[in-house]
């Protein structure tokens, strides 16, 4: 059974001892993502740890779509992290 908790818009589960991030993609920045939510696991089976990384992923998300609307028409591509403390975005990528 997976237990889940509201952080804003986005929802934190438990699965398989880890864990994981949920985010439903804006409407309008669909068809740019590609996909109708984003998922990741946050490495941890601390709820405190998760919490901490599944706000510092949210606010890169956002970014993200911000960047994703003001580009729309171009091949959408997620910012990669190179700090240990944020996981890299796990979004599906394009050829």
């Amino acid at each position: 059974m997976s237990k889940s908790v509201t952080l804003g818009q986005s929802h934190l589960t438990m699965r398989q001892e880890n864990w994981h991030i949920r985010v439903a993609v804006p409407a309008d920045v669909r068809a740019t993502v590609g996909t109708k939510a984003l998922q990741k696991s946050l490495h941890t089976t601390c709820m405190d740890t998760a919490t901490e990384r599944a706000r510092l992923i949210l606010v890169q998300w956002q970014a993200e779509f911000d960047v994703a609307r003001r580009t729309s028409g171009l091949v959408w591509r997620p910012i990669e992290s190179s700090n240990d403390n944020i996981l890299p975005f796990p979004g599906k990528r394009r050829a």
